[in-house]
């Protein structure tokens, strides 16, 4: 393959859109193009982990797309190429913003029930996608808010009047973020 290809083909990734007929239109050259499966997978996976968060998922719905397709086609060349990468792109896709868990465990119970890939090799999929963590390493981020150290900074005088026995402990309270 030429780098030429190489390039029309990371081009092709980085304009594809979140659109059906977009990620249709891109898998049907990629299923193609299927000699050229191993390239085309190493390529997907260098541009999936080095997009913005918001373009993952547009890559992962691509892979799903050309996995089914091939699959319907009975051809292994992409079953191949993406098995080794596709678990780690996944969890990139979820460690990205976990926001995104439901639409990648979405796209895995898809796969079990057409059979795309082996029921045990996505049980561990499923595993490591909903293992994955932010970037700051928890699955939830959970800030502690003790407005007695908060309000110590912003009003250092006036807050030395406030007591645990005043009722001051039972303002801490734990809050989630998505």
């Amino acid at each position: 393959m030429s780098s030429v290809d190489l390039k029309a083909v990371r081009a092709k990734l980085r304009t594809l859109s979140g659109s059906q007929q977009s990620i249709e239109t891109l898998s049907l050259y990629f299923i193609h193009k299927k000699a050229q499966a191993k390239n085309f997978a190493a390529i997907w996976f260098e541009e999936i982990m080095a997009v913005p968060p918001d373009r993952k998922l547009c890559l992962l719905y691509l892979a799903n797309d050309v996995l089914q397709r091939g699959r319907a086609s009975k051809t292994n060349d992409y079953y191949i190429a993406f098995k080794e990468c596709i678990g780690k792109a996944m969890v990139a896709v979820c460690t990205a913003n976990i926001k995104l868990q439901p639409k990648v465990m979405r796209i895995l119970t898809v796969w079990a029930e057409r059979q795309v890939f082996p029921r045990a090799y996505i049980a561990k999929l499923q595993s490591a996608v909903q293992s994955a963590k932010t970037s700051n390493g928890s699955s939830k981020k959970i800030v502690q808010i003790v407005p007695r150290a908060c309000c110590a900074q912003l009003y250092p005088t006036s807050i030395k009047s406030l007591t645990p026995s005043k009722g001051w402990g039972q303002i801490r309270k734990k809050f989630y973020i998505d």
